[in-house]
């Protein structure tokens, strides 16, 4: 197709292009349609039981409204990616029942009492750890008999009904050609897809979808996603800034001169009056970067060395040597994996390339990387500029002693399950959450997030 006067064709009346905004991102969110992207769909299987609930509260609300839609494309990709993301937990919860502790017997020793005790002790880990086995065992039964009946299927189905799922009704020949042409000219969204083997077309389904939701309510919409692709957002900095003009025009035109606006699912919620907590862990969470991974590994037709490289390349940017980045605790005598792990080398290079490299180049690739770094167990790089920790409050033995309102700490856990109660005082009362959070940040020598629970 010819690229003679491109942007005559993708900006038809210029006229229009200095037209006053119909409405506000604010206003759009309080007043506007509410588009669900996949990733917010998705979304929930990040959080607990009760912000499951105030997220899908929040969406009972726009539904009651009408103002509440989802792509019927967007449906089928969750449907897609719902079984993606239970396998995680599934694998997450199923490296729950590893021993911890393996102590080899000395008979030279058992005379010793401090020998007797630790023995002892030995003992009452390996009764733990059967009871934390049969445990896993038991919760990884009820999420293999998960279905259709994951908590957060199960929530969306008393909401998203017949009036919320929009069906497009542009036919595959003409999206085809749409593509094509998008494609040809980098014009969003849906080029950045362009080399993926299946649903390429993804992005561009649920953007007709988004015209055709205009062009029948000739009202101003978000797009609610937290992607931030820069086929779909302008980026300042790596963070996405404001949707790419070609998109706000195309929508204006469909719409009848209305606004087309893409937010986070964070500032939906704070704006529908969702719990503070709630909101804070969600934007936490939009901003947590995820590993990066090759989804295609065309390895075939390259030569060893560039293998190699690229190979090197991948793993030492999604991992670190703990003494980069994690806390050490001299007591304890190691290092807090706050960032994910310990990994060991050999298992992750052959989990990401084992089906598309050859062992032999697999491990000439971890022979360069010990030969660099040594032989360590490895951390995630850190994945956000924060971290967020569970806190768990004792208010009762306060009250005992009069000091009504205030609690003393009584456990920690980050995401990855690391216990850092010991990094402040259990001993101490303290009047607020920030308080905590504040002695953490200062012990761990990085900004701490976090909620009671």
């Amino acid at each position: 197709m010819s690229k003679f006067n491109l942007l005559g064709e993708v900006f038809p009346d210029a006229k229009s292009i200095f037209a006053k905004e119909s409405s506000s991102l604010e206003n759009s969110l309080k007043n506007g349609i509410i588009v669900l992207d996949t990733n917010t769909l998705l979304f929930p299987f990040n959080v607990n039981k009760q912000k499951l609930d105030e997220i899908v509260s929040a969406y009972r609300k726009l539904a009651e409204e009408n103002r509440l839609y989802v792509p019927s494309h967007a449906s089928r990709e969750f449907a897609k990616n719902r079984a993606v993301r239970l396998g995680d937990i599934y694998s997450s919860v199923s490296k729950m029942s590893g021993s911890q502790r393996d102590l080899k017997r000395y008979p030279i020793l058992s005379d010793i009492a401090e020998y007797q005790e630790l023995v002892e002790l030995q003992k009452s880990v390996f009764e733990k750890e059967k009871q934390i086995k049969d445990k896993v065992k038991s919760v990884l039964n009820v999420i293999s008999n998960f279905e259709r009946s994951d908590p957060v299927s199960m929530a969306y189905s008393e909401i998203f009904n017949e009036d919320v799922i929009y069906d497009h009704s542009i036919g595959d020949t003409d999206l085809e050609k749409s593509f094509k042409f998008r494609l040809d000219n980098r014009l969003p969204p849906g080029y950045k897809d362009g080399n993926k083997p299946l649903n390429a077309e993804g992005d561009l389904i649920i953007w007709h979808t988004i015209l055709e939701i205009g062009q029948e309510f000739k009202n101003d919409l978000v797009f609610i996603s937290s992607d931030g692709k820069p086929d779909w957002q302008n980026n300042v900095d790596k963070k996405p800034f404001q949707p790419r003009y070609e998109l706000i025009d195309e929508y204006r035109r469909a719409s009848g001169g209305k606004s087309f606006h893409i937010a986070p699912l964070s500032q939906l919620l704070e704006i529908l009056d969702t719990p503070e907590e709630t909101v804070q862990r969600v934007e936490w969470l939009e901003h947590f970067r995820p590993e990066k991974a090759f989804h295609e590994h065309p390895y075939k037709t390259n030569s060893i060395d560039s293998t190699i490289q690229e190979m090197k390349d991948w793993f030492l940017s999604n991992y670190e040597p703990p003494e980069n980045s994690l806390p050490y605790e001299s007591r304890e005598g190691g290092y807090f994996y706050i960032w994910g792990g310990p990994y060991e080398l050999e298992e992750v290079m052959f989990d990401e390339y084992g089906t598309d490299v050859s062992e032999h180049v697999i491990r000439l690739c971890i022979e360069e990387i010990e030969d660099e770094y040594g032989v360590v167990e490895w951390s995630g790089v850190p994945q956000n500029d924060s971290i967020w920790v569970s806190i768990h409050p004792d208010y009762e033995t306060c009250n005992d002693i009069g000091s009504s309102g205030m609690f003393q700490v009584v456990g920690i856990n980050d995401d990855n399950g690391n216990d850092l109660s010991q990094y402040i005082d259990t001993g101490q009362h303290y009047s607020s959450l920030k308080e905590v959070l504040k002695d953490l940040t200062k012990a761990l020598g990085i900004t701490v997030d976090g909620e009671l629970v």
